[in-house]
């Protein structure tokens, strides 16, 4: 029981980071007795340890680092008139078509020639679409104004690319070939490939994540497992025809470390990819065991995309699905075929836990993303597979099944949905929780019923194929 309670104190440690800004003592102090009581029990159990300690070196330095930004005043110094830092992650668009980017600072200028060298990350807007990646070394010029969360936003007016490595080089390169594969496609259906595929948000792309956002279900376009799991599995059916089925597996996770290097360090994508490695060692068993080494790894290797909001809704969601779903999928499927009541399960978990978050952070809340959800997950699946192999191969008629089911996937976004965006989030969020503790209710005791049915049916059963024996049987 001792994975289970510190995964969940760890998932209360991690969303508490967001959604209250907790303070640096409080995380320091709940570590340390976590870990006491772990030493006074005489706890053997080493993954636990390693996972303790992990959590110390990714909060600590992260509320430091937020203080630090907090506290950061650009006007003391004069007016900032220059940054010189790296991407931290792949830029984005936002609703006006302007390039959005973070950057960790390695050095600032200001009007009176005054040079900081301050390691924090601000946030740049830079006027229209310039598609930034993570890694590239940097020179903005601008000036700074203040945001809503009483840090700095440094508005762009000319920038210039300083340095770029070889890999970073070539990831662009391939980012290039795969669009110019695609470059008789429709333009909207071309920015939706883009996004399924390497995550790339071009200037149309931000229509599609707004009305996923609005019908909740921003998270089937981000790369996750999902999007993993069908590209390993296209590839794991080539290579076992090709070679021997244990070559395949050898060569599809090849593929999808070298699919991370095409697309970047997504949080949900480093998280599946991950997943997929730790699932392949034979010493790890439990899927508790698995969740927390993912964390350490992740935490590990790239602590800053962990420390991203999307890591957090990936990571909160992938908690959900696994101490609850099984749960929802025994109650639904005495009514239900198997994969919707399976596929269901996973959305209300997932979307549940995701969904608190949603409402502390941006104070919104989409239920219907659970029925969109249903209706998307398909197309998807099957518009991303058909995206791969023309990509890889050309082949007319399934260029065009890739428009049309695209142009699917559009008219179901662009839909109207019920106006609730008039109604409180949080009176939606009351009222979704008590329709849902009604129908788990309502589930739950008919589940009991039709149990408690089947086992009188079979007592009676037995009474009658075995009578009462006279008084000479022994």
């Amino acid at each position: 029981m001792k994975a289970p309670i510190s995964l969940f104190l760890f998932i209360v440690r991690y969303t508490s980071l967001y959604l209250f800004s907790i303070s640096l003592i409080w995380i320091i102090i709940s570590l340390f007795i976590e870990c006491a009581i772990y030493i006074v029990e005489k706890n053997d159990y080493l993954i636990l340890y390693l996972f303790l300690i992990i959590q110390m070196a990714l909060f600590i330095p992260y509320i430091i680092d937020r203080e630090t930004q907090y506290s950061f005043q650009p006007h003391h110094y004069g007016e900032i008139t220059s940054i010189s830092g790296s991407v931290v992650f792949d830029s984005t668009l936002s609703e006006n078509g302007n390039t959005v980017v973070t950057v960790k600072a390695d050095a600032l200028k200001s009007s009176h020639s005054i040079s900081l060298y301050k390691r924090i990350e601000i946030l740049s807007i830079i006027k229209g679409s310039n598609y930034l990646r993570a890694g590239s070394k940097v020179s903005l010029s601008g000036h700074f104004i203040p945001s809503d969360d009483h840090t700095s936003l440094f508005i762009v007016t000319s920038y210039k690319i300083t340095h770029r490595s070889k890999g970073l080089l070539l990831r662009e390169k391939i980012q290039e070939y795969i669009m110019g594969r695609i470059e008789n496609v429709d333009d909207k259906v071309k920015e939706l490939i883009l996004l399924v595929t390497l995550g790339i948000k071009g200037e149309k792309a931000y229509i599609i994540t707004k009305s996923a956002s609005i019908k909740g279900v921003a998270h089937l376009f981000a790369l996750s497992g999902m999007h993993l799991s069908i590209l390993i599995s296209l590839f794991l059916t080539f290579f076992s025809k090709v070679f021997s089925k244990k070559w395949g597996v050898f060569l599809s996770l090849l593929v999808a470390f070298f699919y991370l290097f095409i697309a970047g360090n997504k949080p949900s994508l480093m998280r599946s990819v991950l997943s997929l490695f730790v699932s392949m060692v034979p010493f790890i068993h439990t899927k508790e065991d698995r969740f927390m080494c993912v964390i350490i790894i992740h935490s590990l290797m790239f602590p800053s995309s962990m420390m991203a909001l999307a890591a957090l809704y990936s990571y909160v969601a992938i908690y959900a699905i696994l101490t609850i779903s099984s749960l929802f999928s025994r109650l639904l499927e005495v009514y239900l075929p198997h994969v919707i009541a399976s596929s269901l399960s996973l959305s209300i978990s997932a979307m549940g836990l995701t969904g608190v978050i949603s409402l502390f952070i941006f104070n919104s809340f989409h239920p219907i993303g659970i029925l969109y959800t249903l209706i998307l997950t398909p197309l998807i699946i099957i518009f991303l597979t058909m995206s791969i192999i023309s990509i890889a191969i050309t082949i007319e008629f399934i260029q065009k099944g890739v428009e049309m089911i695209g142009g699917l996937i559009y008219s179901i976004l662009e839909s109207q949905v019920l106006p609730l965006s008039v109604i409180n989030p949080w009176i939606i969020f009351s009222l979704t929780i008590v329709l849902f503790l009604t129908l788990s209710t309502v589930l739950w005791y008919s589940h009991f019923t039709i149990h408690s049915r089947k086992t009188l049916t079979y007592e009676m059963d037995l009474c009658l194929r075995l009578p009462n024996s006279d008084k000479s049987t022994p």
